[in-house]
């Protein structure tokens, strides 16, 4: 039996059962609000307030306190899908360590991945490789261990939902978006062929239930169709699936993407076929009986609104495990190592000295009048006044070579920031050419992030736009959103967030 935990700024949802790598029989469910505060894009912020929260729900319902696994809801995971040689699973988690080099400068990195295809003709597979913080898995692991209860297992919340949709009968063989809502947080997955390929995560600022609300969410599949005809898959996308919406969401934001104004290859329209993430046969869930949902009494659960906690219960040898990662610390073998070797010459010392101890004690009578000279001293009263002048003297040069130290450190973190000056501006609009408009809306010094809106005629100058950009050695990163056709302005327009390299402006 296994105890299956997600946690996300919101909720916590807690699932008791069995599974195997496409099949998971849930027993007894269990679900409560967070207060606010205790959670934070994942990381722990309010570690008594989540200790209360968490002791709670497991004394009132006798949980379990071994065989917990974690699924955890954060940006903390960072994820990336690639191809690497078909291996064993210890050198291919060196390659995956490799695909993140780009990620030393972080603290003391864990790293495991999850295989999502396998190509045995050219003796490829492609996978989800994540990497995180050994000391963000640490406080979690530390947290449960307060509470007495055992962790085995920790994964992110996007290697559930894989899981699950990679096992669900309605997802097989269909090229679709997944959007699954936690409070104001959206996630939009896109299965291709019944693989996954991508996904994003935005966060809702408009109000539950207005107009607004339903646009941002049809936004996002807008941005998604667009991807998907960006990448030439070959496969149209005929469904969206919602799960984690409230009923007044649900309807409102079904609606929104039905209407949606989207066209395929060669300007088809697309029709998209709008629901909740059925059922599953092979996924079961217990009856209401055996089910607690805050503020809901009595209902029955449905699969929708507990994906990642059920696809936790989904699960293999080869399944990914952060916790055994952050169990494995080479670091820690290494130290004991050389801390054995360090002490042979300490444990000759102790026999050498335990040879001369007789000799020591007879000079005894003697080193105890100099000693009585050398008290006297120091407790001399001229003596002391020189010591206390001293020490005052001592702190004062400490402090001033504190103060010179964090000037240096502020001018040096000040010339490495990169320019938001013409140089860069004019990078950006030369990309544009005379096919793209641009307009840029703000920057943010603290993040180096250029936000602008931009518009063409045709999604192929956007679409070379971007790839310009891209190319750019002063951009660190680029990402956009709202991929969507204007009506009032007879074109596709695009918001453009650049992330400036270090060196930008320079």
């Amino acid at each position: 039996m296994i105890t299956s935990v997600y946690l996300s700024n919101n909720n916590i949802q807690i699932l008791t059962g069995t599974g195997g790598s496409s099949k998971a029989a849930v027993k007894k469910l269990y679900s409560r609000e967070l207060g606010e505060g205790c959670l934070i894009n994942g990381v722990i912020t309010g570690e008594p307030e989540l200790l209360d929260a968490v002791g709670r729900i497991w004394d009132e319902h006798h949980l379990p306190r071994k065989q917990v696994s974690l699924v955890i809801d954060s940006t903390q995971f960072m994820t990336r899908v690639f191809s690497i040689p078909i291996l064993g699973d210890k050198k291919a988690r060196e390659v995956v360590q490799k695909e993140f080099a780009d990620l030393r400068d972080r603290q003391d990195l864990i790293y495991d991945y999850m295989e999502l295809e396998k190509d045995s003709g050219n003796k490829m597979m492609k996978v989800l490789g994540t990497a995180a913080e050994r000391s963000f898995v640490d406080g979690y692991v530390k947290l449960f261990e307060q509470l007495g209860i055992q962790i085995v297992s920790v994964v992110p919340a996007l290697y559930s939902q894989i899981r699950l949709l990679q096992a669900h009968p309605a997802i097989k063989g269909r090229t679709c978006i997944v959007q699954l809502l936690d409070g104001d947080n959206l996630v939009s997955t896109l299965m291709v062929n019944g693989s996954y390929v991508h996904s994003n995560r935005s966060r809702i600022f408009s109000e539950h239930g207005s107009p607004e609300f339903a646009m941002e969410t049809a936004r996002n599949i807008s941005a998604m169709v667009q991807f998907n005809l960006s990448e030439k898959s070959g496969f149209a996308i005929t469904d969206v699936y919602m799960g984690g919406f409230t009923e007044q969401d649900l309807s409102i934001c079904m609606e929104s993407a039905r209407v949606l104004n989207l066209q395929g290859a060669g300007s088809t329209p697309v029709k998209l076929n709008v629901g909740i993430l059925p059922q599953a046969d092979n996924i079961s869930l217990p009856s209401a009986s055996n089910a607690w949902i805050e503020n809901r009494a009595e209902a029955q659960p449905v699969l929708c609104d507990f994906v990642y906690p059920a696809g936790n219960l989904l699960s293999d040898r080869k399944a990914m495990n952060l916790y055994s990662r952050y169990r494995e610390n080479p670091k820690a073998r290494a130290s004991r190592k050389k801390a054995a070797i360090a002490a042979v010459p300490y444990l000759i010392l102790i026999a050498v000295l335990g040879g001369v101890t007789a000799f020591l004690y007879l000079q005894n009578y003697s080193l105890g009048k100099k000693l009585d000279e050398i008290n006297a001293y120091l407790n001399d009263a001229q003596n002391l006044a020189g010591y206390e002048k001293a020490q005052e003297l001592r702190q004062t040069n400490s402090l001033l070579a504190a103060y010179i130290a964090a000037d240096r450190d502020a001018w040096e973190s000040i010339q490495s920031y990169p320019r938001a000056n013409s140089q860069v501006v004019n990078a950006i609009r030369d990309c544009g050419t005379d096919q793209v408009g641009i307009t840029i809306t703000s920057y943010q010094a603290e993040t180096g992030s250029f936000q602008f809106m931009a518009n063409a005629a045709d999604a192929a100058r956007i679409n070379e736009f971007i790839d310009k950009l891209r190319v750019l050695d002063i951009f660190a990163n680029v990402e956009y959103s709202g991929y969507g056709y204007q009506n009032e302005e007879e074109g596709y327009r695009i918001h453009v967030s650049c992330y400036l390299d270090e060196s930008a402006g320079k």
